[in-house]
């Protein structure tokens, strides 16, 4: 029983974290894919 609460705790503490880090807003002027120059 202890395990399932330790992975519980894991997944709940890792989604807290990746929410965080989606509320600061960083990822709305991340450039993922570059923009080609079309004269090339």
């Amino acid at each position: 029983m202890a395990c399932w609460c330790a992975v519980t705790a894991y997944i709940v503490v890792t989604g807290i974290g990746f929410l965080a880090r989606f509320l600061q807003g960083r990822w709305k002027t991340m450039q993922v894919i570059e923009r080609v120059d079309p004269k090339r």
